[in-house]
C-alpha cells in the first residue's frame, strides 16, 4: 500500500469463454523458456546420456534406446501433468464471467481479480513482460507471477510499470 490516495481502478476486463486455456498454454510456455527449465531439460539429457554411456557391449543401441524412451515418456507424463496443473490452478481466476481490474497511479499500480487485489508501489515488481495476450508480473524476492490480461494495460501503461521498476537493481525483462 502507498502513502498517496488509492489509485483508482479505471481499466475493466470481463473474461470470455475460453480465456483460462489460453491463459495456462501462455504461461505453460512462459515458464517452459525460462533459463531454469532450459538448464533443467539439459541436465536432464546429460544424465540419460551419461547412463547410456555406462553400458557397453552388444546390447549397447538397445539400451540406448529403451533408455531415450523412457526419458520420453516420462519427459511427456512430467509435462502433461504440470500443464494439467496449471490449468486447474489458472483456471479458476479466468472462469469466463470473472472480471478483472487495472489502474495506474503516478508511483503505484492497482490489480483487483476474482481471487485477489493488490495495491503496491512500481518497485514491488522485478519485472513485467508482455506475451501471448498476456502480461506476467513478476513480485520481486518471490517466485509469484501476476498472470493478467493484455487489455488491463492500455496504451503506454505497461511502459509505466517498467519506468516505475528502474529503482530497482535486479529487475530483469523477461
Amino acid at each position: 500500500m502507498t502513502d498517496e490516495a488509492p489509485v483508482p481502478l479505471t481499466n475493466r476486463f470481463v473474461v470470455p469463454e475460453g480465456m483460462a486455456k489460453r491463459a495456462a498454454r501462455a504461461f505453460f510456455r512462459f515458464q517452459l523458456t525460462r533459463p531454469r527449465a532450459v538448464l533443467a531439460l539439459v541436465g536432464l539429457v546429460l544424465v540419460m546420456l551419461g547412463l547410456t554411456m555406462l553400458v557397453s557391449g552388444d546390447q549397447f543401441f538397445e539400451r540406448i534406446g529403451f533408455t531415450a524412451s523412457v526419458f520420453l515418456i516420462a519427459l511427456i507424463l512430467a509435462l502433461g501433468l504440470t500443464y494439467r496443473r496449471t490449468y486447474s490452478v489458472i483456471g479458476r481466476g479466468f472462469a469466463p464471467g470473472n472480471v478483472f481490474a487495472s489502474g495506474f497511479g503516478a508511483t503505484a499500480l492497482a490489480l483487483k481479480g476474482p481471487l485477489t487485489s493488490t495495491e503496491a508501489r512500481y518497485e514491488v515488481y522485478e519485472s513485467a513482460s508482455l506475451r501471448e495476450g498476456f502480461v506476467f508480473l513478476k513480485q520481486r524476492h518471490l517466485n509469484l507471477y501476476f498472470i493478467l490480461p493484455a487489455e488491463l494495460f492500455p496504451d503506454s501503461s505497461l511502459d509505466m510499470v517498467r519506468a516505475g521498476m528502474a529503482g530497482n537493481e535486479h529487475r530483469r525483462q523477461m
